[in-house]
């Protein structure tokens, strides 16, 4: 597409507005594309020939319903006991590996003190969470959050559950996320979704905003949102395998961030995701199946995308020196040997490693690698 398609698109575009703009927009990007005659671009995220319109499949259903954030604050403590000692216990217990904290300094949102919490992956420390304390303005209490990988390394939601009752903590933040890793839907969907009242509830339709690559498809991925986080609940639909750098993935999520702003948010949304997530708008409940629930899958999806980047650039980094110290007569064996540390690389640090460990990676390292500027037709399969 050149500049002045671009423009024109862009302009048509924004005279639209809302609603049945959102088709029309999806109408002229793709006759833009189909006149940038001979330009390389990625396949379709559903991996076939389908038209902006396609929907999605009736039978595809999401396998589970993860937590990916979980936020509250509590009062109730013994007296003479750390509230920040207490959260490092639960932690622990949640998580069932070694957790340690390192005090920050001041916290935010009027509390005093803020502390981070850090889990150990193979050797690898992972900022799992964090805890805030003290502060006249914090009623007296106490906040706890578990980030997405923290979430990720939870053993047993019920536990969780019974703990946060337990001790008649609220529950500030939660989100909830089902993922496609096979482009079941793609993020230009749910526009569609949007315009048919997907997401309208009360009669009213939330806003929404795009961001990100929505015109070029240059593979640095595209969100769409829906509602306002200040409100209390905000869609997310995006591009996941795209934002962990891999430019092939067809991995996308649909999630939603759900506040305290204006409403209670039950213990048991932790244990029950499905039945709240397929409450949170009308077509969630559409996209979701209460038989079946698998973490697994997705964590070593995350962790074959992640590797397969990771040697990409290991191979333009370091091929060439490989390359001279194998002519020069050393072994693969005293290579590794040489130049091997222990730990886990940043990129997979969300425990996907492990998970990758305990099943095994499905396919070899070199049907993983990719290169991003190999042409669409000749380009290895990622998932």
């Amino acid at each position: 597409m050149n500049a002045h398609q671009q423009t024109n698109a862009r302009r048509f575009i924004e005279q639209q507005g809302n609603g049945e703009g959102l088709r029309a927009q999806r109408a002229a990007v793709a006759v833009a594309e189909a006149a940038a005659e001979g330009a390389q671009r990625p396949p379709a995220l559903t991996g076939g020939e389908s038209t902006p319109n396609q929907a999605l499949s009736e039978s595809w259903k999401a396998q589970n319903v993860i937590v990916d954030w979980c936020q509250g604050t509590f009062k109730r403590i013994r007296p003479g006991t750390n509230p920040i000692a207490m959260i490092h216990l639960w932690f622990c217990h949640f998580l069932m590996c070694d957790v340690h904290g390192e005090e920050r300094g001041n916290g935010m949102w009027g509390y005093e003190s803020l502390t981070h919490f850090y889990a150990h992956v193979d050797g690898t420390r992972i900022l799992v969470g964090l805890a805030m304390t003290g502060g006249a303005k914090t009623n007296g209490t106490h906040l706890f959050q578990l980030n997405g990988h923290g979430c990720a390394l939870v053993k047993d939601w019920n536990e969780v559950q019974r703990v946060l009752e337990e001790h008649d903590a609220s529950l500030t933040r939660v989100d909830l996320a089902i993922d496609t890793l096979e482009g079941a839907f793609r993020v230009e969907e749910a526009a569609d979704w949007y315009v048919d009242g997907g997401f309208t509830q009360g009669g009213r339709r939330p806003k929404y905003k795009q961001e990100g690559d929505w015109f070029l498809n240059q593979g640095s991925g595209k969100t769409f949102y829906v509602g306002l986080r200040e409100h209390g609940k905000q869609a997310r639909v995006y591009e996941k395998g795209k934002q962990l750098k891999d430019r092939w993935s067809m991995w996308n999520r649909f999630e939603v961030e759900i506040h305290n702003t204006n409403r209670d948010i039950p213990a048991e949304i932790l244990t029950k995701r499905t039945e709240y997530f397929a409450g949170m708008y009308p077509i969630c409940a559409t996209l979701v199946d209460t038989e079946h629930a698998e973490r697994i899958a997705t964590l070593k999806k995350e962790g074959e995308i992640s590797l397969a980047h990771l040697m990409h650039w290991n191979k333009v980094a370091y091929g060439r020196l490989i390359f001279q110290l194998t002519s020069a007569g050393h072994t693969p064996e005293s290579i590794i040997q040489d130049t091997q540390r222990e730990g886990v690389p940043r990129r997979l640090s969300k425990a996907s490693l492990l998970k990758i460990r305990q099943g095994g990676s499905q396919r070899s390292i070199k049907d993983e690698q990719h290169d991003p500027n190999q042409p669409a037709h000749d380009r290895p399969g990622i998932l």
